[in-house]
C-alpha cells in the first residue's frame, strides 16, 4: 500500500467493524456499477445470472483508496498555482544560490509573469502558493469548486 501508512494503521481500519462494512459496501457498489456499465465483462451461470469469479479481486484497490482517504483526511499540501486559471501545471525559472549547502539549496523564485509558464493557459503568468487537500489530483478543479 502506501509507505506513509503503517501496517498497524491499515490493520486497525480493516479490523474495525464499521470500516470493514463500509469497505464491503464500496466494493459491492463498484462491482454493481461495473455490472451495469460493462455487463459482458462478468461471468454468468447457465441461467444468465452473474457469478463470482477471479476478476472480483480487481476491486482490492478500493481497500487501499479507503485507507488512504482515512489516513490523509484533513491533511494538506502547498502547491504553486497559476493566478489566471488555478492550474498546477507550471514551469518556473528560479535563481539558485551556488554557495548554499547542496542538501538544502536556497531557491529564489523570481515570481514575475516572465519567469513562470502555465501549460494550461499556454502563456507566461504570475503564480501563488496555495494550500490544497493532500490527496488532490487536480488543484485546478479543487480551487474552482471552492
Amino acid at each position: 500500500m502506501n509507505d506513509d501508512m503503517s501496517k498497524e494503521f491499515i490493520q486497525g481500519i480493516i479490523d474495525d467493524k464499521f470500516h470493514a462494512s463500509a469497505i464491503k459496501n464500496i466494493i459491492r457498489l463498484a462491482i454493481l456499477n461495473d455490472c451495469i456499465t460493462n455487463p459482458d465483462e462478468f461471468t454468468r451461470d447457465e441461467n444468465g445470472k452473474f457469478t463470482y469469479d477471479h476478476t472480483m479481486y480487481d476491486y482490492g484497490f478500493e481497500i487501499e483508496k479507503y485507507c488512504r482517504d482515512i489516513y490523509f483526511a484533513g491533511k494538506t499540501k502547498e502547491v504553486w498555482l497559476c493566478n489566471e486559471c488555478g492550474s498546477d501545471e507550471l514551469e518556473s525559472h528560479a535563481l539558485v544560490n551556488p554557495n548554499a549547502p547542496t542538501e538544502n539549496p536556497e531557491l529564489v523564485n523570481l515570481n514575475d509573469s516572465s519567469s513562470n509558464y502555465c501549460f494550461d493557459c499556454e502563456k507566461h503568468v504570475s503564480i501563488e502558493k496555495r494550500t490544497i487537500p493532500f490527496l488532490a489530483k487536480n488543484a485546478k478543479e479543487i480551487i474552482l469548486n471552492n
